[in-house]
C-alpha cells in the first residue's frame, strides 16, 4: 500500500517521467511541439509519399512549393478530408496498449490563374499536423499495490494561407505564401493506484495549450528540360505564441503560462522526371530542432527556465534530413493513375536510435470521372518505436487516408 502522499506524488512523478508525457510548460518538449506532428494536406502529394516539391501542381502547392502555382492552366477548387487512426502497444516493465481515431478537414483551397498574366493567386486552409493519442499503461509496486496511467491527447495545427505563383520564363517559375499558424490541443493524463480492484489515490492533470503564429516561404521551380523538374522551398523562422493552462484537479490549482518559441530557417528540394507515362520524384527536406529558441516570463525559484530549456534544444536536439521518393503511372485508356510512396523522418534528438525513425509507405490513385472533377486517394502507414526506459519500449503506428475533390474550371 503507498503510504504517504508525497510518496504517492513521487511515484506518479516518476510515472511520468518515464512515459514522456508530462508536458508542463517548463520543459523542452514545448519548444518543440508546435514543430512536430503527423499529418500534411492533399491526397496527390500524400500518395507519392509528400515527395512534392517539383510537383506542387494543384491548389495545395501553397504547402509544398508555392512556385508550383504558375503551372495551373485552369482555376481550382481542392478539399480533402483526412482518417486518422493511431495505435500504440507498450510492451517489457509497463504494459498497454491504445487505439485512437479522428477524421477531419485536411486542407480547402482556391487556386486562381489572372486572365492575360503569367501570374496565378492562391488561398486556402492546410491540417499542417495533428496531435492524437489515447494510451493506457499499468505496472504493479513491491508492496502489492498496481497503478494505471491513461493519457489522451487531442488538437492540431493548421495554417490559413495566402500566396502567388509567377512563371517569370518557360524554364522558371517563382512564388511565395504566407501562412498565418493557429492550433490548439488538450492533454489528459489520469494516474490511479490500486489495492486489489480497489482505488485509493488519484489524480488528474489537464493541459491546454493554444497557439498562434506567422510563416513565410519562398518557393522556385526550373525546368531545364520539358520533361525534368527542379523544386526548391526555403521556408522563414516561424513564430508562435503559446498560451498554456495547465491544472491539477486533485489540487483544483490552475495555472496559466504564456511563452514564445521560433525555428530556424528549413528547406525542402526535389526533382521529378517524366518517362512517358511514369512520373518519378524524390524529396530531401531539412529542419534544425537545435536552432528553435524559447522565450518566456517564467521562473524555476529565482532563474527564468529560457537558459536550461534552450541549452537542452543546442546540445540535445538534431539538425534533421529527411526524404521521400514517390511514382505515378498513368493507365492509358481510362484516364487514371496510380501512385507510391516512401518516406522517412529521422528522431529530432541526435542521440536517437535508429529504431526511431518514422517510416511511411504509402499507396493512392486519381480518377477523372468528368472533364471538370478529378478524385483523389491515398492511404499511408507510418511506425516507429522508442524506448520507455531500458525494460519498457513503445511501438506506434499510424493510419492516414486521404481523400480529395477538385474541381477545376
Amino acid at each position: 500500500m503507498v503510504d504517504t502522499p508525497s510518496k504517492r506524488l513521487g511515484l506518479i512523478a516518476c510515472t511520468l517521467v518515464v512515459a514522456g508525457t508530462f508536458l508542463s510548460s517548463q520543459t523542452h518538449l514545448d519548444a518543440v511541439r508546435p514543430f512536430t506532428g503527423l499529418g500534411g494536406p492533399g491526397s496527390r502529394a500524400n500518395g507519392l509519399g509528400q515527395a512534392f516539391t517539383s510537383i506542387a501542381d494543384d491548389a495545395t502547392a501553397l504547402r509544398y512549393n508555392p512556385a508550383g502555382l504558375a503551372h495551373l492552366s485552369k482555376s481550382e477548387i481542392n478539399l480533402g478530408f483526412t482518417h486518422l487512426t493511431v495505435s500504440k502497444d507498450v510492451t517489457g516493465a509497463f504494459a498497454g496498449t491504445a487505439d485512437i481515431t479522428a477524421t477531419r478537414l485536411n486542407n480547402a483551397g482556391f487556386a486562381l490563374p489572372v486572365p492575360n498574366t503569367k501570374l496565378t493567386l492562391a488561398m486556402g486552409y492546410h491540417q499542417i499536423m495533428a496531435f492524437e493519442r489515447e494510451q493506457e499503461l499499468n505496472g504493479s509496486y513491491d508492496d502489492g499495490t498496481s497503478w494505471q496511467d491513461l493519457l489522451t491527447e487531442e488538437g492540431r495545427m493548421s495554417a490559413w494561407s495566402l500566396g502567388a505563383g509567377y512563371q517569370v520564363s518557360p524554364k522558371l517559375a517563382l512564388g511565395g505564401a504566407f501562412h498565418i499558424l493557429s492550433g490548439k490541443n488538450e492533454y489528459t493524463q489520469q494516474y490511479t493506484v490500486y489495492e486489489g480492484v480497489s482505488p485509493i489515490y488519484t489524480d488528474l492533470f489537464q493541459i491546454k495549450p493554444t497557439y498562434i503564429g506567422v510563416g513565410l516561404d519562398l518557393g522556385l521551380m526550373l525546368s531545364p528540360l520539358p520533361t525534368w523538374r527542379i523544386g526548391l522551398l526555403l521556408r522563414s523562422p516561424q513564430g508562435i505564441k503559446t498560451e498554456e493552462e495547465f491544472t491539477d484537479n486533485s489540487s483544483q490549482d490552475t495555472f496559466v503560462y504564456e511563452y514564445k518559441t521560433r525555428s530556424s530557417y528549413s528547406g525542402r528540394l526535389g526533382s521529378s522526371l517524366n518517362i512517358g507515362p511514369l512520373l518519378l520524384s524524390s524529396d530531401l527536406f531539412w529542419f534544425d530542432y537545435s536552432q528553435i529558441r524559447f522565450e518566456s516570463d517564467i521562473y524555476d525559484s529565482t532563474t527564468r527556465i529560457d537558459i536550461g530549456i534552450n541549452d537542452t534544444l543546442r546540445t540535445e536536439y538534431a539538425s534533421a534530413v529527411g526524404c521521400a521518393a514517390g511514382a505515378e503511372f498513368l493507365l492509358p485508356g481510362i484516364n487514371a493513375k496510380l501512385r507510391a510512396g516512401y518516406r522517412l523522418d529521422p528522431p529530432i534528438n541526435h542521440t536517437a536510435p535508429s529504431k526511431m525513425n518514422q517510416h511511411t509507405f504509402a499507396l493512392g490513385f486519381s480518377i477523372v470521372p468528368a472533364p471538370q472533377i478529378k478524385l483523389d486517394a491515398a492511404f499511408s502507414h507510418t511506425f516507429w518505436k522508442r524506448d520507455l526506459t531500458s525494460s519498457a519500449e513503445e511501438k506506434t503506428a499510424v493510419g492516414d487516408v486521404t481523400i480529395n475533390i477538385v474541381y477545376r474550371f
